[in-house]
């Protein structure tokens, strides 16, 4: 676990309560002498609407990021596989490219799937061209379908890294719960108000940060490992002694 996933996945909950409960503090000082009581409720109730708004929005986020860590760790097993039926039609050289194609992936692929952005690697460019050099010499419609296969599989998992919610998403997420902080801050605003709504902003936090977590699945606190592709390379496609 990198230090720096940690301290995000803690900082983001932090930073929505402080800026939540400012926001709140703001509109009680501005607004206090203005609305009265009757009005001071029907804002409450508003709040509490807007808030349930942001909730559903993000927990349908939750469930499509679920869905996109499912869809890259099935990219990545059929990957494997893909490269297993290869090695068996093709002879040792060939084997050779499969076993520094898987490596490179593994090695180096994965790292640079886990940047921000998310970017192939040329390493892995340079090995996937070796793996259709070496296939030449064997090639028939099963082994360029298999070959189409793995670059389509490759190029999904590139897809897949970069499967983050636009920016609009988090503008209307922000505005939403900027303006469920205004209207929670119309009523008075003591302490023990704003130590509640900043325990309720802190479990949005949490969740944004779950959400922002799972759209970049190579990455992270929640990430998928190259496990299958390291175990074709430990059923060693090329014998030992090559």
């Amino acid at each position: 676990m990198d230090a720096n996933d940690f301290v995000r996945f803690v900082g983001i909950p932090a930073a929505v309560a402080l800026g939540g409960v400012a926001v709140s503090t703001l509109a009680w000082r501005a607004m206090r002498d203005r609305i009265d009581e009757g009005s001071a409720r029907f804002m409450d109730d508003l709040a509490r609407g807007t808030f349930a708004f942001v909730f559903f929005l993000l927990a349908f986020t939750v469930a499509e990021g679920r869905e996109n860590m499912s869809r890259a760790r099935a990219v990545v097993v059929e990957e494997a596989s893909v490269l297993r039926q290869i090695a068996r039609q093709v002879g040792p050289e060939a084997r050779a490219s499969l076993d520094a194609y898987a490596r490179s992936v593994v090695e180096d692929e994965w790292r640079t799937l886990g940047l921000r952005p998310p970017t192939a690697s040329a390493e892995s460019d340079d090995a996937f061209a070796a793996v259709i050099d070496a296939c030449v010499a064997r090639r028939s419609p099963a082994i360029d379908e298999d070959l189409a296969r793995l670059e389509h599989l490759r190029a999904q998992r590139l897809q897949l890294a970069h499967a983050g919610s636009p920016p609009a998403y988090w503008a209307v997420i922000s505005i939403l719960m900027v303006a469920g902080c205004v209207l929670y801050g119309v009523v008075v605003a003591t302490p023990a108000r704003r130590r509640a709504l900043a325990l309720y902003l802190a479990g949005f936090g949490l969740v944004i940060a779950l959400v922002l977590e799972l759209e970049h699945p190579f990455a992270g606190l929640v990430r998928v490992t190259p496990e299958a592709l390291q175990g074709v390379l430990d059923a060693r496609f090329v014998p030992t002694t090559r």
